[in-house]
């Protein structure tokens, strides 16, 4: 993140700079990289935090249970009225320099979705 190199000193850019390379150097020699990301990746994209101190979760919105949401008319409604009120930062969000690099890693094959024999005939 950005905030990783806006106020660091020349040891501490040094020290992520030579993180970076230390980074780019094992994952030359893997075969195949597994990514998971938290909803962290998107705050600095202008995505609250659901669970972080300023979020929703914390501000006491809890999520609906699946089986309210199924049974209950009132559940789903109130589901949806606080989904619309609370898609405002997703609508205009923008990809963040994590979104760019997992693009770009993704661009030179380094990563990549392969569900093969993953997901069965079945289902």
């Amino acid at each position: 993140p950005s905030s990783f190199t806006n106020n660091t000193t020349d040891n501490e850019s040094n020290y992520i700079q030579s993180q970076s390379t230390r980074l780019q150097n094992w994952l030359r020699t893997k075969k195949s990289i597994l990514v998971i990301t938290g909803a962290g990746m998107s705050t600095e994209s202008g995505i609250p935090d659901y669970r972080g101190s300023n979020g929703s979760y914390f501000k006491g919105h809890k999520p609906i249970i699946h089986h309210d949401f199924m049974s209950n008319e009132s559940s789903r409604k109130r589901y949806w009225a606080r989904s619309l009120v609370g898609y405002s930062p997703f609508s205009t969000a923008q990809p963040n320099g994590g979104h760019e690099a997992l693009a770009r890693m993704e661009e030179l094959g380094l990563i990549g979705v392969d569900l093969e024999g993953v997901v069965g005939e079945e289902v």
